[in-house]
C-alpha cells in the first residue's frame, strides 16, 4: 500500500475512533490517550499522525465533514424540490448518534477558551460551505429569495441543535422535522396566500413543555 494511502487510511481510523470517544465520554474527554485506547494501541499509534489534541479535534470534525460530503453527494442526485426538502429536514433533525457527536464537538470548540482562532476558522469554513449548499439548492428549487431561505434553514439548524441539547423531551425529532417541513412549505411561492401559519401539522400538539 502506498505511504500516502496508508496515511490517509490511518487518519480515517483515528477520526472514527475519536468520534467513538466523543460519543461515549463527551468532547471534553477527547484525548490522544483516549483515542489510542479506543484503537487498542499505544499513543504513538496516534501521535505519528496527530501531534496534539488541537490537531485531534480538527481531524475529528473533518471526519464528520467527510460524512456530510457523502450525504450531500447522495442528495445531489435527487430532484431539486425533493433535495431542498430533505436538506431542511436534515438541518433540523439532530437525533442521530452522529449528530449528537457533531453538536458536542461544535459546542466544545466554540466555547473552549483555548480554541485556536485558526481552528474556529476551519469550523466556520465548513459551516459556510453548508450554507452555500443550502442557497444553491434553494435556487435550483425555484424558491423566491433563495439566499434568504438559506439563512432561515441555516438558523433553524443551529437553533435545533441547541434546543435538542437543552430540552430533548420537548424538542423531539418528530417536532423538529415538522418545523422543517412547515418552513419549507412557507418558503414556496404563494404559500401564505389565504393560509394561516401554524406551528404544527394539523392534528398535532407540539407545544411541548418549556
Amino acid at each position: 500500500m502506498p505511504a500516502e494511502v496508508e496515511s490517509a487510511e490511518r487518519r480515517r481510523e483515528i477520526g472514527e475512533a475519536a468520534l467513538r470517544v466523543v460519543r461515549e465520554r463527551g468532547a471534553a474527554r477527547l484525548t490522544i490517550r483516549a483515542v489510542a485506547d479506543a484503537m487498542g494501541g499505544s499513543t504513538s499509534l496516534v501521535t505519528h499522525y496527530v501531534r496534539n489534541r488541537r490537531e485531534l479535534l480538527i481531524l475529528t470534525f473533518a471526519t464528520v465533514e467527510h460524512r456530510w460530503a457523502a450525504e450531500e453527494s447522495r442528495l445531489g442526485k435527487l430532484p431539486a424540490d425533493k433535495r431542498i426538502e430533505l436538506m431542511s429536514q436534515w438541518a433540523a433533525d439532530w437525533s442521530s448518534e452522529e449528530d449528537e457527536v457533531l453538536a458536542a464537538l461544535l459546542l466544545h470548540m466554540l466555547t473552549e477558551p483555548r480554541t485556536n482562532p485558526e481552528d474556529l476558522a476551519f469550523v466556520h469554513q465548513a459551516l459556510d460551505g453548508w450554507h452555500r449548499e443550502l442557497g444553491e439548492a434553494a435556487e435550483a428549487a425555484g424558491i423566491p429569495e433563495p439566499w434568504a431561505a438559506a439563512d432561515l434553514i441555516y438558523l433553524l439548524s443551529r437553533g435545533a441543535m441547541l434546543s435538542t441539547l437543552e430540552n430533548p423531551t420537548a424538542w423531539t425529532s418528530d417536532r423538529l422535522t415538522r418545523a422543517a417541513r412547515n418552513l419549507n412549505r412557507l418558503l414556496r411561492p404563494g404559500a401564505l396566500a389565504g393560509a394561516r401559519p401554524s406551528p404544527c401539522d394539523v392534528g398535532d400538539d407540539c407545544r411541548g413543555d418549556h
